[in-house]
């Protein structure tokens, strides 16, 4: 189901209708909402893993679309957890001057240095030669004005 709404998202990112709702957003909260609904999805499949929720600041509020920001972390934590059997999976931001990076990082498999130009391509299947179950990316290109 995951995967449709992020291809109507990108749709409606395509044709420049999707909606961003601004709020003032708490991400040290919004890190510790997802690290406990992580958490519990690991702890429920047996999985060997610890979610951890990085916060840079002790207090950090940005005016943004929450919804947004939750929506891509937990893709990016979805694959992490895909790929991590044992180990951390760290979701948090850095704070560089008037700017945020998030990330997540983890302790699984990774992707080979020779994969890593096509991440951001569309629908591309990184280990299409592994025997494992298959995982999709869904990253999003920036797209020029024109």
């Amino acid at each position: 189901m995951q995967l449709v709404n992020d291809i109507l998202d990108m749709s409606k990112i395509e044709a420049g209708t999707l909606e961003f709702v601004q709020t003032t957003v708490d991400v040290n909260l919004l890190l510790s909402d997802l690290q406990q609904l992580f958490q519990m999805r690991v702890n429920e499949a047996g999985e060997n893993i610890q979610i951890i929720a990085e916060s840079s600041r002790s207090s950090c509020m940005i005016q943004t679309d929450r919804n947004r920001v939750a929506q891509v972390l937990s893709n990016f934590a979805g694959n992490a957890i895909k790929f991590t059997h044992e180990g951390s999976i760290r979701i948090g931001y850095e704070a560089r001057d008037t700017e945020l990076y998030f990330y997540v990082k983890d302790t699984g498999a990774g992707i080979p240095a020779e994969k890593l130009p096509d991440v951001f391509e569309r629908f591309v299947k990184l280990n299409k030669d592994k025997k494992e179950p298959a995982w999709d990316f869904l990253f999003l290109k920036p797209l020029s004005p024109n």
